[in-house]
């Protein structure tokens, strides 16, 4: 009884000792970046092709040679004490764009900043050149398209998957705006 008795105490012991309150940290580790658009189509209604940004030298002046496109990148993990810089790809697969009919940075810079105690994404803008070409009179809705992905490096890593990598297609006849969705479709013409 004595044995069962001391082992039952000495176990109640290990148990509260082993017990300890030790904070924990919410962004710890190395900083990932992703795309704020998803790579593959997402499931929600609506949102096909959900991946794609569309941009016309039909809204341009005639000799307008180059459309700056605008991808927004999300950060996540710890805030930046400095500027944070990482590389874009050209993925083959997919892309339909010729070499001369694009441009991508060397690098591009994801800035710190101050930032609002009630932020809850960190997000800044990135630019890539798409070029003017004759051929694009010819293959006129479908465009050019390309597909680009994240590179990571020393300081950061990639986010989410379905994140990491961006679709540009670009034409020359009148397509339609980002805000021209299924619902809006649906709700202003039928």
């Amino acid at each position: 009884m004595k044995i069962r008795l001391l082992f039952i105490v000495t176990l109640l012991a290990g148990i509260v000792s082993a017990c300890g309150e030790k904070d924990i940290a919410v962004f710890e580790g190395r900083n990932q970046i992703y795309f704020e658009k998803f790579y593959m189509n997402a499931l929600y209604p609506g949102t096909k092709e959900a991946d794609t940004t569309r941009t016309s030298f039909f809204f341009f002046p005639e000799n307008t040679k180059e459309i700056k496109v605008k991808l927004v990148v999300n950060l996540s993990g710890l805030e930046l004490e400095k500027d944070l810089h990482f590389g874009l790809k050209t993925v083959e697969e997919g892309t339909t764009a010729k070499p001369e009919e694009y441009r991508l940075e060397k690098e591009y810079t994801f800035r710190t900043r101050a930032l609002p105690t009630d932020m809850k994404e960190v997000k800044d803008t990135i630019e890539v050149s798409v070029l003017h070409s004759d051929r694009l009179a010819e293959l006129g809705t479908d465009g050019v398209r390309l597909v680009v992905e994240l590179v990571p490096n020393a300081d950061v890593d990639l986010g989410q998957y379905e994140r990491r990598r961006a679709v540009i297609v670009w034409s020359e006849v009148e397509a339609k705006p980002d805000w021209w969705t299924h619902e809006v479709e649906w709700t202003l013409f039928l």
